[in-house]
């Protein structure tokens, strides 16, 4: 199910969707979804990796050696 979200993208942007919109026949809505689906798995992975990094310099993640890796990964 769908869900309402409301964004305020500069002018420049809404008039590239605009744009995209009237020259492919589809709603804007299309592509700023598939825009917003497309990025979504590289935002989690980039902020996921800055959290664990802070998590590592505070203290509160162990790193391991490249062998205790491959063990806790069956290798």
């Amino acid at each position: 199910m769908a869900a309402t979200m409301t964004v305020r993208p500069p002018q420049d942007i809404q008039d590239r969707y605009a744009a995209l919109a009237r020259a492919t026949g589809r709603p804007r809505s299309f592509y700023v979804n598939k825009a917003l689906e497309d990025s979504i798995d590289d935002l989690e992975e980039i902020y996921g990796a800055l959290h664990d990094l802070e998590e590592y310099r505070a203290g509160r993640l162990k790193a391991l050696t490249a062998d205790e890796a491959r063990r806790a990964c069956g290798l």
